[in-house]
């Protein structure tokens, strides 16, 4: 037998010390280092903080755990969690000391994350500030010898799989990477040309040449759009109760613009919070239409809503939506009470509210779902237009000019003029009034030019008895002038909200003493202006003077009204049928001034009644207006400023010698109004004195109890009051995007990474907090957005930088052993799939079939849509009507977005109502959308005109056909068993079609698109059942 080798003593020491240096590393690998942050935080946040946490109010027993201060204090002893308290009070089995507490709601711990939470105190129990509200810092990019993989993207990302000893997926083939550059870029599918030429040449070079050239594509823009509109909730209608249009389509074609154009994300930032704001607005119309981010809030129009709730309501909006764009911040949690999970105080929320006060706004828009008036608006009219309306607005000042100052031939007609005027004002005369009443109480002030002034409470009609007891011998007419004054609303004449009134009838009776009175009737009446009847049905057209004389002899007594003459004097001419006689002693003259229009309150406010003894009360001297003749009167060296600017506007805008000008004038307002009319309007920010903004008590408007505040961002993540602009919108926007503010580069590049990848770096979008994620590769998050900032906030750079990653590029294939370890893919060893948004689903039918129009911008269109969808909508009832032509086949970011009734495509793939911010659309899977596909009339129609092209292009056998089909629809060829599969299903439809060719007709005839007469229905309605399948596969609807 062989002895046993002996060991040295030099072999033994160096064996102890090789197992000496083993141990402490295993020991390591089973103590692995746990983050506070990462590990314990969500933890606490999830079980403990609802109690233990920011929220002063809800906190208990003066513990706060999200913080070292009383938690080391009280229940954590470190490196020792066996004499913690905490640990004591997660596991013990008395229900009275237990943590959580049953009746809480929480989730209590489960035996391994109470292990985690003794470990982490047997390493010292370190509390760690949250990841998010930390600055930025760059990262060591540490290379990997021999991996090949030189993109910082692709270093970080491998790192991990690396330590967790995985492989990445192998790079995709040139087909599906060339459909998820479109589909991520542009929301469009490819050519079969674009796919071939990459797959020719795969290169690195041609595929970062791709990338370029689509992100300088018009249609990137419009697919950015779509994601940043979910964020600011654009959308067409006001949202509460009856949900009535609002006129936002410019703010979204800005945003479209805005990717285009690459605009620097901090601009992008500062000229939405605060467009109107910065220099230069009032000359750059876009800058205000930017502005109309604040404004996408919903808006009511109920009766009986309150100014005060309301503006509370939209105040509380943007908080909520600014801070989830922005912050990825829940502030909106703090309006109640303080954040429970996150450090935002209910004094944050409501400094954080105090930036938008200064908004020019109302709670409540009465009448705005007719009117259209929600507030501050401009005219956007589309760019070919812009250049002609400034050429009418520099002609038309001009014309202005020689109408202010006239031409020599004006100026030597005017003494003559203002002879012939005098005369006509001697015509005139006050009435000498005996006296004066109103028959419903209306208090009427009698003002030294003889006007009358009515005062006191509007009694909503009355009825104004005037006597003239002398001077109205051989009275040939009457002249009432309605005359404004700033006691009245919009400075009057009448008494309505709008400055509006009616004369309903204007009755004038003699009366002598001892006889019946004496009715005078009126044979004429004119007006210097009477309003239009805007629609409403009056039997005379308009609401003019001749109507307060027919006693209602048509049944219906509209009367006379002046707007939009408000804060304007005015006057009516009535004449006597007959001329009085000369008046005895006993008699008086009575008029009656009648008001009693339906919408009440439409009252005289101020009036003077004058008499002539003329020939002829109605004609053109006459209409000159009482103020004009007065003006007249005084001597031309007598005249103030004032008086000779009125007296010179008048003139100018009657005399003959200038009539050449006021026509020009004239014919370019109609051209301006006709270019403006067909131009759509955007709500826009305009500031005004801020108003009060306090601290509600549990969010409680009608509570003025609380601390007032004013504007400031909050306070653990440091003030902008150090900013020049002050605490103004402006000073928000430029601390939003200052160097060391931890959150906006990092939510931004986030959100970008989803877009790109499948899935957020943090999976929480919309919340950074502590309810939120935590990163999955925090180093790779912090450098792309120093990275970002450093760059000058360049969003196609951004992109680019991802874009041409290996990480970017890799397959989405999965790999079953990998999603076992990794369901969530958050170690990134594939790319991510994920379904086209509902917009691009459309929009990939549309472009299959040939038929998507890619005009940019304009007015929001409406599709098809299932007839009465509409029938809940009321106040007022609105019936849908579809739009014609290329309209109908825009892309789905142009389509009108109705909040409370979205349209059903739309719904059934999951988009937004946009009623609130959204960060990330729900995915679902029902069988409605395979509904949609099949018999939606813009799917249908698709798939009929898709059918079409096939007949025409696709040459003529079956396979030959199908081929195309795929081509066009998926790039690619059709396998041997898809063939086998599409030709049963179209010659068992050709069978049925041809049985049944009215059918055949039917489908073939969906939808507005010309039908093509010449090819044979059944064959055609039997590829259009091809197609609709083909536009129906899964592999037509995902990005891979």
């Amino acid at each position: 037998m062989r002895s046993a080798r002996r060991i040295t003593v030099t072999e033994f020491l160096l064996l102890f010390l090789a197992a000496a240096a083993v141990l402490p590393l295993r020991a390591a690998d089973q103590e692995a280092v746990v983050n506070f942050d990462r590990d314990i935080r969500p933890l606490f946040s999830d079980s403990c903080f609802a109690c233990h946490g920011p929220d002063r109010e809800a906190r208990k027993a003066r513990l706060r755990l999200d913080d070292s201060k009383t938690a080391l204090k009280k229940v954590i002893v470190p490196y020792k969690p066996e004499k913690s308290p905490l640990i004591e009070r997660l596991v013990t089995l008395d229900e009275d000391d237990r943590m959580p507490p049953a009746d809480s709601n929480r989730p209590r711990l489960s035996a391994a994350e109470v292990e985690l939470v003794r470990r982490w105190i047997r390493q010292g129990a370190k509390f760690d500030e949250h990841w998010s509200y930390r600055t930025p810092t760059r990262p060591k990019v540490e290379s990997l010898p021999g991996s090949g993989r030189d993109h910082p993207v692709d270093r970080f990302v491998h790192a991990r799989l690396i330590a967790k000893g995985m492989e990445p997926a192998g790079r995709a083939d040139p087909r599906n990477l060339v459909r998820r550059l479109y589909f991520d870029l542009l929301g469009l599918p490819p050519s079969p040309a674009e796919v071939q030429r990459f797959s020719s040449d795969p290169s690195d070079e041609a595929f970062a040449a791709l990338v370029d050239r689509l992100l300088e594509s018009p249609r990137y823009g419009e697919r950015m759009a779509v994601h940043w509109l979910d964020l600011v909730r654009y959308a067409d209608t006001c949202g509460i109760h009856s949900d009535n249009p609002i006129s936002m389509s410019p703010f979204r074609d800005y945003v479209i613009s805005s990717f285009n154009s690459n605009k620097p994300f901090d601009r992008f930032t500062l000229e939405q919070l605060a467009g109107d704001l910065l220099p230069g607005a009032d000359e750059d119309l876009s800058l205000r239409v930017a502005s109309g981010y604040n404004r996408l809030n919903m808006m009511t129009t109920e009766g009986g809503a309150q100014d005060k709730e309301y503006l509370a309501k939209y105040a509380a909006d943007r908080v909520r939506t600014t801070s989830a764009v922005w912050l990825g911040a829940t502030l909106g949690c703090a309006e109640c009470h303080d954040h429970k999970f996150d450090p935002y105080t209910t004094r944050d929320f409501y400094s954080f509210a105090a930036y938008f006060s200064d908004l020019k706004e109302k709670g409540y828009y009465p009448g705005a779902e007719s009117t259209g008036d929600w507030g501050p608006r401009v005219t956007v009219p589309a760019p070919g237009m812009a250049a002609r309306l400034e050429a009418i607005a520099a002609r038309s000042a001009e014309l202005q000019g020689v109408l202010e100052k006239g031409t020599p031939r004006s100026r030597a007609a005017r003494p003559e003029w203002e002879r012939s005027v005098r005369e006509t004002a001697d015509r005139w005369t006050p009435l000498k009034v005996g006296g004066v009443s109103a028959m419903k109480g209306t208090e009427l002030e009698v003002r030294e030019d003889g006007s009358f002034l009515a005062k006191g409470a509007n009694p909503g009609t009355d009825t104004y008895v005037v006597t003239i007891d002398s001077g109205f011998d051989q009275l040939t007419g009457v002249r009432l002038e309605v005359l404004p004054h700033p006691s009245l609303p919009g400075n009057g004449p009448g008494r309505a909200g709008n400055g509006n009134f009616v004369l309903s009838e204007i009755i004038a009776r003699l009366e002598t003493a001892g006889a019946e009175p004496e009715l005078l009737r009126f044979s004429g009446a004119r007006a210097s202006w009477e309003q239009t009847s805007h629609g409403q049905l009056t039997p005379y057209g308009k609401w003019n003077a001749l109507s307060a004389i027919d006693l209602d002899a048509k049944g219906s007594d509209p009367g006379w009204a002046i707007l939009p003459q408000a804060g304007k004097s005015n006057s009516a001419f009535f004449k006597l049928k007959k001329p009085l006689g000369k008046a005895v002693r006993s008699q008086r003259l009575v008029i009656e001034l009648q008001q009693r229009h339906k919408n009440k309150g439409h009252t005289l406010g101020r009036f003077r009644l004058s008499g002539t003894t003329g020939k002829d009360p109605l004609g053109d001297p006459g209409s000159i207006p009482g103020e004009i003749l007065e003006l007249v009167r005084v001597e031309p060296g007598s005249r103030s400023t004032a008086q000779s600017a009125r007296l010179d506007a008048y003139y100018s805008s009657i005399a003959a010698e200038l009539a050449g000008q006021r026509k020009e004038l004239k014919v370019l307002g109609e051209e301006k109004k006709s270019i403006e009319g067909g131009a759509p309007t955007s709500l826009v920010s305009v500031s005004v004195k801020p108003r009060e903004m306090r601290i509600l008590p549990r969010g409680n408007w009608l509570d003025d109890s609380g601390e007032v505040v004013h504007p400031g961002t909050p306070g653990f993540l440091g003030d902008s009051a150090s900013e020049k602009t002050g605490r103004t919108r402006v000073a928000l926007a430029r601390w939003l995007t200052r160097k060391d503010n931890p959150l906006v580069s990092r939510v931004f590049v986030n959100r970008a990474w989803r877009l790109l990848m499948g899935g957020g770096i943090v999976k929480t979008l919309d919340d950074f907090g502590s309810q939120g994620g935590v990163p999955s590769h925090p180093e790779l998050l912090d450098w792309l957005a120093l990275e970002f900032v450093e760059n000058g906030w360049d969003v196609k750079k951004l992109l680019r930088t991802i874009l041409v990653s290996e990480t970017y590029k890799r397959s989405s294939m999965v790999r079953a052993d990998y999603q076992e370890a990794d369901p969530g893919n958050r170690l990134l060893w594939r790319q991510g799939r994920r379904r086209l948004e509902a917009e691009f689903v459309r929009d990939n039918a549309l472009s299959v079939a040939g038929l998507l129009t890619l005009r940019t911008g304009g007015i929001s269109v409406r599709p098809y849509q299932p007839e009465g969808y509409w029938a809940h909508l009321n106040f007022p009832k609105r019936s849908y009507k579809p739009d014609k032509g290329e309209d109908l086949y825009r892309r789905g970011v142009y389509m009108h977005w109705q909040r409370t009734f979205l349209h059903p495509s739309l719904l059934a793939f999951d988009a937004p109502t946009r009623e609130e911010c959204t960060a990330e659309r729900v995915v679902s899977n029902t069988p409605q959308q395979a509904l949609v596909l099949l018999n939606d009339p813009i799917f249908v129609e698709a798939a009929r005109v898709f059918s079409e092209r096939i007949q025409r292009q696709g040459g003529k056998d079956f396979s030959s056909r199908l081929r195309f089909a795929f081509g066009l629809a998926l790039q690619r060829e059709p396998a041997a068993a898809e063939t086998k599969i599409f030709e049963s299903l179209f010659d068992r439809h050709l069978g049925l079609y041809r049985t049944d060719p009215g059918a055949a007709r039917a489908l073939v005839a969906t939808g507005d698109w010309p039908v093509a007469d010449k090819l044979p229905p059944a064959e055609h309605a039997a590829w259009t059942s091809v197609t609709r399948v083909i536009l129906n596969l899964h592999e037509a609807l995902v990005r891979y």
